[in-house]
């Protein structure tokens, strides 16, 4: 059971392990004895107390150079690239395992959220364990999104059926039911061939059985091979993709009880059905209107026509393009414009849904595989529809930036989970928190961390006097001597409450914009709160200096560079912020800029402080030297 951790508190221990910039976030439970991995540095010591045999299997490598390290992309996982640094910075908070390590998560595939109002306290995030029979219920602190165990349900304990092997999972939109489909490719004597049915209780979480529909049972089909099941936006229906059957199967939901009513079912090369061969995923459109398979020995997504009605569907058409192979995983972004398909062997292929008649188009969008994307095996669209979160069987949590106007997919981060084989990703419905299952028997849990805004923001504290403060960057790669060196100075009034408190929970970042019309900061660097810095002696990177203000220090400059922040309050012409980094962690610079150029330090409680330059004293492309 999950036993939280003072925070703030570094349990004893030892250095058991030295990874990349991950800022990993163990907490102690009973089984696992307790590790907290400092969340800064450029190398992570992890450490660890009471270690079990295996107690950290997925941590013990390596660091900084690649050989068994836990990640091969750059520190903090960012691609380093013109105008693509530190588009998001994810943390893994936790990694609930209840009891022992693995027990009821074994061969995890998938993790569901409670749908309700992601300020509720009491919300709740279900994950399978398909090598264990189960399905583990947690409760979700909506506010720091750490999960604590509820309850498991095992396939024939207490009268739960429908649970041998299961694999996919998801909650009704009213969250009353959760629904497990089971099976999948498995062929041995536990699989089921079923759709299991449970209440919900909405304050606990806590699950009581209440049927199950199997495959050739009271006339039910295409559940052989249960891959996924998801359920209408309404409520009103559940579909199921059964990737032995090659079909979808439909069944009609009771409002009051959840139990099922089976319908129909479409299958490959029936009734003149196409493209359903080997599915593996589905989604419904968020108008409800139509539903998507993915048909992964078809090369193919299957486009249907949703009866809002009785459920039925009827086949639109079948999209086949080049580049989708053996697609896995289906997702559709918030406002119904586009759809994702994942092939087995990675790239992501995009398409543009038509919203008359729901038919998928596909105009050559794709983010092919290279070194970015291995394995993915699930996909969902961020709330904000910015970012694609791909759960990759690499042992990865994948985020690709996402157009939300024209849907195309940009590489923006590659974070080791710290667990083996992810195969199901989840997100808060703030946004906020995002849950990967893996394999080995793990929820991790990653919280978004702030990045800058894609254009200033509007309302900033500015200098009350000109002339005072300064701006100096530098982008010298060949000498490695990369410069960023920001000073605001006779500024407007600034409370110390007006900074937060980033030494547990403000972050803060360094953003700078120019006139060039591009849609993200011209470079980006991100001071997180909390953490400990140093290089041989261990110390808060933040600390309080009474009413001035706060300074923050971190020599390892990780994880974007930056080294130096000075906040000191005061009133009108009194205030004074500096910012100092430098050398090769800094992202990116791409010089000369196009006047005007704004500075602004960005906090995450909405703070922030600007300077503009109008004129430059030095704007080459190596250097820019400005005053304001």
């Amino acid at each position: 059971m999950h036993v939280p951790v003072d925070e703030g508190h570094v349990l004893p221990g030892t250095i058991v392990a030295q990874i990349p910039a991950l800022a990993l976030d163990l907490e102690a439970r009973d089984g696992i004895g307790g590790a907290r991995v400092l969340p800064r540095g450029a190398h992570r010591e992890v450490l660890a107390a009471d270690r079990p045999p295996g107690g950290v299997e997925g941590l013990l490598h390596d660091g900084r150079d690649g050989e068994g390290a836990i990640g091969t992309l750059p520190e903090g996982g960012r691609i380093d690239g013109p105008r693509l640094a530190v588009l998001q910075h994810l943390v893994v908070l936790d990694h609930p395992r209840p009891v022992t390590p693995g027990e009821h998560l074994h061969g995890g595939q998938r993790v569901e959220l409670d749908p309700r109002d992601p300020r509720a306290h009491d919300a709740h995030v279900y994950a399978t364990g398909f090598l264990d029979n189960a399905l583990v219920a947690f409760s979700r602190d909506a506010s720091t999104g750490m999960l604590t165990f509820v309850e498991v349900r095992r396939d024939g304990v207490s009268g739960v059926d429908g649970l041998g092997r299961p694999h996919s999972v998801a909650l009704s939109p009213d969250g009353a039911n959760v629904y497990v489909a089971s099976g999948f490719d498995s062929t041995d004597a536990d699989a089921d061939e079923a759709v299991a049915v449970f209440r919900r209780d909405a304050t606990t979480g806590a699950l009581t059985f209440v049927e199950v529909k199997k495959q050739g049972e009271a006339g039910v089909d295409g559940l052989s091979g249960a891959a996924e099941v998801v359920t209408s936006p309404d409520g009103l229906h559940v579909y199921v993709a059964s990737i032995r059957d090659g079909a979808v199967a439909v069944f009609g939901r009771d409002a009051f009880t959840g139990a099922l009513t089976f319908i129909e079912a479409k299958k490959q090369g029936v009734g003149g059905v196409d493209g359903l061969d080997g599915a593996t995923a589905i989604v419904v459109s968020p108008d409800g209107a139509q539903v998507y398979a993915a048909g992964s020995l078809g090369d193919a997504v299957a486009a249907f026509h949703r009866n809002a009605t009785t459920g039925a569907l009827t086949l639109i058409d079948v999209s086949r393009p080049q580049p989708l192979v053996a697609p896995l995983a289906l997702a559709i972004s918030g406002d119904g414009e586009h759809l994702y398909a994942a092939n087995r062997v990675g790239g992501i292929v995009v398409f543009e849904r038509e919203g008359a008649t729901g038919a998928l188009h596909f105009d050559g969008s794709f983010l092919p595989a290279a070194d970015w994307i291995d394995a993915p095996r699930a996909l969902r669209v961020s709330a904000d529809g910015e970012y694609l979160y791909d759960a990759d069987a690499a042992d990865a949590l994948v985020v690709s930036r996402r157009d939300v106007m024209e849907g195309d997919l940009a590489p923006a981060e590659r974070q080791q989970t710290g667990t083996v084989g992810a195969s199901g990703v989840a997100v808060s419905p703030d946004d906020q928190y995002v849950y990967v299952a893996a394999h080995e028997g793990t929820v991790a849990v990653f919280r978004r961390r702030m990045v800058c805004s894609a254009a200033p923001l509007a309302v900033c504290r500015r200098p009350v006097t000109p002339g005072k403060g300064s701006v100096h960057l530098a982008n010298l790669p060949m000498d490695d001597r990369n410069l960023i060196k920001w000073k605001w100075r006779a500024g407007a009034a600034t409370s110390l409450a007006a900074f937060g408190d980033p030494t547990t929970a403000t972050d803060y970042a360094i953003c700078i914009y120019d006139a060039s019309g591009l849609p993200i900061p011209a470079q980006s660097a991100l001071a997180p709160a909390g953490g400990l810095c140093g290089l041989s002696v261990l110390g808060p990177c933040w600390r309080a200096f009474g009413t001035a203000g706060f300074r923050y220090n971190d020599k390892r400059e990780t994880p974007d560079g930056i080294q130096q922040i000075s906040l000191s309050a005061g009133d009108e012409g009194k205030a004074r912020v500096t910012v100092f980094g430098s050398y090769g962690s800094l992202p990116p610079l791409r010089l000369p800029l196009m006047p005007p150029v704004t500075v602004q330090l960005q906090a995450s409680n909405g703070e922030c402080w600007e300077t503009e330059y109008a004129t430059t004293k030095v704007n080459d492309g190596f250097k820019f030297i400005a005053r304001d």
